[in-house]
């Protein structure tokens, strides 16, 4: 598949928006669709973005920080069992880490993402919730990075994540 024709569902953090770098890098080279959240009202954003995914229906979604618990909630209700990026995300955050809530599905290919110096959300959240799930399809990379994640911006490894993640995920199934 192309990258073009690749569909790739971005979902913001807060006081962010589909206008950061981050999504508008991922436009100049995916099929990317992103719709603006308040980011006021989680259940309401959850109910926003679940329908986007099954108007859509994308490749791969790319979760920012509170875009990041959205997009594990759609994980664990399975309105969502597809590849999945994390960058910096805050589900564990917003769970306090309450084990019982730190699981993965098994099956779904899932990168993480995650700058070492990042003050807004600890990293430790991603490095825990990366052993869970099915080992071969949950990765995580660290990034000399605070939590906006800008080292990204014009990133080869960001491009290549998003790639593989799908791929990897594909491999899987066949």
């Amino acid at each position: 598949m192309s990258d073009k024709a690749l569909k790739v569902l971005y979902i913001h953090g807060r006081e962010s928006s589909s206008q950061t770098g981050k999504c508008q890098f991922l436009k100049q080279h995916f099929n990317v669709y992103a719709a603006d959240m308040p980011t006021q009202d989680f259940d309401a954003d959850l109910r926003l973005q679940e329908k986007f995914v099954k108007e859509i229906q994308p490749d791969v979604i790319v979760g920012s920080s509170y875009g990041g618990a959205i997009a594990v909630t759609m994980l664990q209700k399975g309105t969502w069992k597809g590849p999945t990026i994390l960058l910096a995300q805050a589900f564990v955050r917003y769970q306090s880490y309450d084990p019982s809530k730190l699981w993965l599905p098994e099956g779904v290919a899932i990168t993480l993402i995650h700058g070492t110096k990042d003050k807004i959300v600890e990293i430790e959240g991603s490095r825990l919730l990366a052993t869970k799930g099915t080992p071969q399809l949950v990765e995580m990379i660290e990034v000399s990075d605070e939590h906006q994640l800008q080292s990204l911006i014009d990133s080869q490894m960001f491009l290549d994540s998003v790639r593989e993640v799908y791929e990897k995920q594909k491999r899987y199934q066949d």
